[in-house]
């Protein structure tokens, strides 16, 4: 897949939208999304992720013209628009690829007379100039275009060396039409068509040729702490974002199976801005290695990369469970590449061996006669290229995993990280019986809890949730989009064509926010982040500085009138922003989007006096600029020309710790040893607690 040129992509599509008109037609989407039909399906729907990432983080730039600005929020909206209509149809490449539309020839007269008008005072096309033309008609097949050419009258030949005015050059750079630049040729006796052509063929060269420009600029640094790890079937990436890496930043992914990979070697598996990526074709082997780089614009080279290799033979997934008394069966789904699964099955050790041919389609069942508290070991076993064998990760379970209740299923819900738009996660405990299925839908359900349906009937109410069942412990996880605002969800149970139906919960979310920043200012902390389209309020939560959480509700006219500015004290804190959508069901909430705000040392000022009858008696006068919450200070005498930069360079005297309010103040009276001594100095004994402020230090006269 090409990568995606935000600059071509501007001037093709955003620009011509600048003056306004109707939303996107249909057959007009290919284009807005930068699809191609030579791409794979899962190069399609990534694309479409990308276009989305390109108008966000566009839209959201403080340098974008207003012009543009509005077409990029525009195509936001319609986006939104085209979620709430198609849903989850959205998801599928064979939805997008019948929006393509088929290719737009201009007729061959049309085509003909713009040519011949074009190229009026010339006979003749160099290749170079007639290859041009056709990158600039990218729609009109290659044949029309020489039909064209042909019924203009015009060759296709190289140009002649005849010498080429410089003022023709220029011209041509210019715009002038050919026709004015000929006159002005003629009027001198120049042979004015092998000029003309010349010229032109030049310019052409001169255009295809690579700018001589610097360097392209490298990203700061390459991604940090790359870690690799089987999850399921797949193999799931995380790293930590580089040094200068930004919201702007994005991340190429890529594998080889034999070797690191580099620059130009490897297969490029995604381009993401996430620091998280699951790798569904990763391919079984005992070393697949990874390689993550990283650019924070289209003009820049990428990163360094950071690397990582892993073995590659994965466990299985649990698909099906059923359990009738004590008769159990389980299906699992195993990757293409398995031969064979062992199933391990304890008490009694039994192992049991199933061999996986093609037409299982990577499921295998196991059914077995429950006693006691059985437990089970899968295991699958691949077979490589060249005929070795390797056992992958074994998957454990027990039966009493399996809940044997006959009461209707239920599912606690929560907002989930977000994605795109909002995003819901389910959890409920394993079955023993069937498989869960979740629908959603704005009105509550007509049946009731422990009701049986035709799961043809299922298919009437609201969509369903999809996405990948993940066990979790004794429970099983799922995430999956949703449409925003407050749905009603409804957990089944399946198992053949019958449904039982579970305990509907439900549950409001909202739109997220993005890319969430946090600047001190003292303990005023300014926040901004990115807002979505359509969404109207969010709701920002931390703890302040005596520990008790907070809430404060900004509306985006708020946000966009004042920004949002919060007051927490000196302390480290931790914010959440989540988006708000307010109807007369309630206040739907997003998943938080998360900042960690440092904290900084408290500022303090101090002055030293003398006692005026005790010499050696002294007063410091500690005041408070920041409120102070138990730090502890460390006084100090010491001699020389210059006062102690450290506590060990002097005699410490004592210990205090103060507890101050903002513009406190506070006492506290030590003795100078009989010695003498020049200087009495502060130091704060954890220097990230406070922060001395006195410019000048006391001189002392210690008198014995």
């Amino acid at each position: 897949m090409e990568p995606l040129d935000p600059i071509a992509y501007e001037d093709r599509v955003v620009k011509p939208h600048r003056t306004g008109g109707a939303p996107a037609a249909e057959d007009e989407l290919f284009a807005r999304y930068a699809l191609s039909g030579e791409m794979t399906d899962d190069e399609l729907l990534a694309r479409t992720e990308e276009v989305r990432e390109l108008w966000r983080r566009v839209s959201a730039a403080v340098t974008t013209p207003r012009t543009l600005k509005r077409v990029y929020d525009r195509f936001l909206a319609e986006d939104a628009d085209l979620h709430g209509t198609y849903g989850v149809l959205l998801k599928s490449a064979d939805w997008w690829r019948s929006r393509e539309a088929p290719p737009v020839a201009a007729a061959p007269d049309e085509l003909t007379t713009f040519v011949k008008d074009a190229y009026e005072p010339l006979d003749a096309l160099t290749p170079r100039v007639l290859s041009a033309l056709y990158h600039a008609l990218p729609a009109v097949p290659s044949h029309e275009v020489d039909r064209a050419v042909r019924l203009a009258g015009l060759a296709v030949r190289e140009a002649h060396d005849v010498p080429v005015p410089p003022w023709t050059t220029a011209a041509l750079t210019a715009g002038l039409p050919l026709r004015l630049i000929a006159e002005r040729l003629a009027a001198g006796g120049a042979q004015v068509s092998e000029i003309l052509l010349a010229a032109l063929d030049q310019r052409t060269t001169d255009a295809a040729r690579p700018p001589e420009t610097a360097a392209p600029r490298h990203a700061e640094t390459p991604p940090r702490e790359l870690e690799a790890a089987t999850k399921g079937l797949c193999v799931l990436l995380r790293w930590e974002p580089g040094d200068g890496h930004t919201g702007a930043t994005r991340y190429r992914v890529v594998r080889h199976e034999a070797e690191p990979p580099g620059h130009d070697t490897g297969t490029v598996v995604t381009e993401i801005a996430g620091t998280e990526f699951v790798d569904a074709d990763a391919p079984v082997g005992p070393s697949v290695h990874y390689a993550v780089f990283a650019r924070s614009s289209p003009d820049q080279d990428w990163s360094d990369p950071a690397r990582t290799a892993i073995p590659v033979f994965p466990s299985v997934e649990l698909r099906e469970t059923r359990r009738d008394g004590d008769r159990l069966e389980l299906v699992w789904q195993v990757r293409p590449e398995t031969t064979e699964v062992r199933i391990r099955r304890t008490p009694g050790d039994t192992v049991v061996h199933r061999t996986v041919r093609p037409d299982d389609h990577g499921r295998v069942s196991y059914q077995d006669e429950v006693t006691g508290d059985a437990a089970y070991q899968v295991q699958p076993v691949y077979e490589l290229a060249d005929g070795s064998r390797h056992p992958g990760e074994p998957f454990h379970f027990r039966a009493r995993d399996l809940s044997t209740s006959d009461e209707p299923i239920a599912v606690e819900l929560e907002p989930a990280t977000p994605g795109f738009g909002p995003r819901v996660t389910a959890r409920w405990h394993r079955r023993a019986t069937g498989a869960v299925r979740i629908r959603f839908a704005a009105a509550p359900p007509d049946w009731h809890p422990g009701d049986r349906i035709s799961a043809t009937a299922l298919e009437t109410y609201g969509e369903e949730l999809r996405g990948r069942p993940e066990p979790e412990g004794d429970r099983v996880r799922l995430t999956g989009e949703v449409a925003p605002g407050w749905q009603w969800y409804l957990p089944v149970t399946v198992l053949g064509a019958e449904a039982t139906v579970g305990v509907a919960a439900r549950l409001g979310t909202a739109l997220p926010v993005s890319q969430a920043v946090a600047q001190r200012r003292g303990a005023e902390i300014v926040l901004s982040w990115i807002w979505p389209p359509g969404l109207a309020g969010a709701r920002v939560s931390w703890t302040d500085r005596d520990g008790e959480p907070r809430t404060a509700d900004i509306s985006a006219y708020a946000y966009e009138a004042n920004g949002c500015r919060i007051h927490a004290g000196n302390d480290p804190i931790h914010v959440e922003i989540r988006g708000t959508a307010t109807s007369a069901d309630g206040t739907a909430l997003s998943a938080p989007e998360v900042v960690e705000v440092p904290g900084y040392a408290a500022r303090v000022d101090y002055t030293v006096q003398r006692n005026r009858w005790r010499r050696r008696e002294m007063t410091i006068t500690f005041a408070a600029i920041d409120p102070v919450r138990g730090g502890e200070v460390v006084v100090v005498a010491a001699d020389g020309p210059l006062p102690p930069a450290h506590p060990a360079e002097g005699v410490e005297l004592a210990r205090h710790r103060l507890h101050l309010d903002a513009s406190g103040s506070e006492q506290l009276v030590v003795e100078l040893p009989a010695e003498k001594h020049r200087w009495l100095v502060c130091f704060a004994a954890d220097p990230g607690t406070l922060e001395f402020v006195t410019r000048a230090r006391e001189r002392l006269e210690a008198r014995r």
